[in-house]
């Protein structure tokens, strides 16, 4: 048996990532199809689309974790969430691709406080 090249499982573990990503979208689309124009519910929606948004950040992140790693880029350490997405936004002639437009980096760095208080929001108590 020949041994699985390394870039053969980035592609295999990108396409289970890209599975995840889908899901949260299908959900997230459905559940906006079921909800009541009333909005009686808000707390409730809005506590859903935190979870569902933190979700997907966090399939993405990884997603980009991986390509970070297998194309070694150093992350700094201090900054590696706001490191990664200036890294992904990169074209490198010969490596690979940019994965992300320079506009969809800053768009999801505005995400960044948010998911990290949701984060400290979710922990808070333990």
């Amino acid at each position: 048996m020949s041994e699985t090249a390394p870039i053969q499982v980035l592609v295999s573990e990108l396409e289970k990532g890209r599975t995840v990503l889908a899901r949260v979208r299908d959900f997230y689309r459905d559940y906006l199809s079921r909800t009541d124009e009333a909005r009686a519910r808000l707390t409730e929606q809005a506590i859903v689309i935190a979870n569902l948004l933190s979700g997907w950040y966090t399939c993405l992140e990884t997603q980009f974790l991986r390509i970070s790693r297998f194309f070694e880029n150093h992350l700094a350490a201090e900054r590696w969430h706001q490191d990664l997405l200036e890294k992904m936004t990169l074209d490198l002639p010969g490596i690979r691709q940019a994965v992300i437009h320079s506009d969809t980096a800053v768009l999801l760095g505005e995400l960044l406080p948010f998911l990290g208080f949701l984060q400290r929001l979710a922990t808070a108590d333990r």
